[in-house]
């Protein structure tokens, strides 16, 4: 005998069909025992809030031959885990019912059954999808390039040499020269700027007045840079001691010419622009005679010195 899932069923013995009821027997079957009924879910789609998901859901109830169950909406609920919560059951096509969903993003399992009156008929395995388990990114992921390494910059030297190249104008009250120098020598970098001592070797042709001497100057300078390496500008001050070796008239109680053989010390005052491996300068500078072999009155002795040349740095 073939029973109808999901419904009571009463099955009743007699003689006859037309016995009384209290001739006949009769056996009251449960609805819970007349066949397994199944609740199959539909797909939907979730959407997320910020705490929560949601979707709109159904499932159809049928037997174990997969033929429909159609029961009154009104004597079904649908039972789901806290939190859970569903809107009133909606009867679609035969043994069609539909719900909406809301469950905070927490829940991993919603728990659902349907009831018949109160008795459950069947579990609906329900389970958000694992990829599904927390809401999606408002915006995709960025894929990030890997850190490009950054060579590390050589160390500054501390120590390295200048050569430097450059013309000189000489000038004072009633006289006038020109000439030019070399110079070499290391510097040294401070805390703040840097201090070098250079070598000096400068040939000076005096004009002005006559009879003109020619000048060589052989001394040293030290001067020290305030500004740092990564200054392109580099004002600078320093002192020079020059070795002075005359070549002119002779002292009046003479005759033709003589070498004179002196000592001056001045000072000086700069600005050198980098420029490639070294850099522009100028300078300005004054001088004046300690000492004189013969003494000999020209103003080439005490004089102004402007130079314009470049220098050439290993650093």
């Amino acid at each position: 005998m073939r029973l109808t899932a999901a419904r009571q069923h009463v099955v009743r013995c007699a003689l006859t069909p037309q016995a009384a009821s209290a001739a006949a027997g009769e056996l009251l079957i449960p609805a819970a025992d007349c066949g397994a009924v199944l609740a199959r879910p539909e797909h939907g789609e979730t959407r997320w809030t910020a705490t929560a998901g949601e979707r709109d859901f159904s499932f159809r109830l049928v037997d174990g031959t997969g033929a429909p169950i159609a029961l009154p909406v009104a004597e079904l609920q649908l039972r789901a885990a806290a939190g859970v919560s569903a809107t009133a059951l909606v009867a679609g096509e035969p043994g069609e019912y539909r719900t909406h969903l809301r469950w905070p993003i927490a829940v991993a399992d919603l728990g659902l059954a349907v009831q018949l009156r109160g008795v459950q008929l069947a579990a609906i395995p329900l389970v958000p999808d694992p990829r599904e388990s927390e809401p999606p990114p408002t915006h995709p992921p960025q894929l990030l390039a890997p850190p490009r390494l950054q060579p590390v910059p050589p160390r500054e030297p501390r120590l390295w040499l200048d050569l430097g190249a450059a013309g000189i104008a000489l000038f004072n009250q009633g006289s006038y020269g020109f000439g030019g120098g070399l110079e070499l020598g290391p510097r040294l970098r401070l805390p703040f700027g840097s201090l070098g001592l250079a070598l000096r070797l400068a040939f000076e042709q005096h004009l002005q007045p006559e009879p003109s001497p020619a000048i060589l100057n052989f001394g040293g300078a030290l001067t020290y840079f305030i500004a740092r390496s990564a200054w392109r500008l580099s004002p600078y001050v320093g002192l020079w001691a020059q070795g002075l070796f005359w070549r002119g008239p002779a002292a009046p109680r003479g005759g033709g010419s003589s070498s004179i053989r002196g000592l001056a010390l001045g000072g000086l005052v700069g600005a050198q622009v980098r420029l490639l491996r070294g850099g522009l300068f100028t300078e300005l500078g004054y001088r004046g005679a300690v000492y004189q072999q013969t003494p000999v009155d020209s103003p080439a002795w005490n004089t102004f010195s402007l130079l314009l040349g470049y220098r050439i740095s290993t650093n």
